[in-house]
C-alpha cells in the first residue's frame, strides 16, 4: 500500500514518486484547461443568445 508510511524495514527500497506527481501535474492542468475552455464556451453561447434575443 504505497500510501502508509514506511517502517524501518521497509525503507531500504525507497520508491521515486517523481513521475507519478508528473503525470498527475499533467492530469490537473489538462483539468483546469478543459473546464475553462468550456466555461468560455458556455459564455460566447450565452452572449450569443442574448443578442439573438436582444435582435427581435
Amino acid at each position: 500500500m504505497p500510501w502508509r508510511l514506511m517502517t524501518g524495514s521497509e525503507s531500504g527500497g525507497a520508491l521515486d514518486y517523481s513521475a507519478h506527481v508528473r503525470a498527475f501535474t499533467s492530469l490537473v492542468a489538462a483539468s483546469c484547461w478543459y473546464s475553462i475552455s468550456f466555461a468560455r464556451a458556455a459564455l460566447r453561447v450565452g452572449q450569443l443568445m442574448t443578442a439573438e434575443l436582444l435582435r427581435k
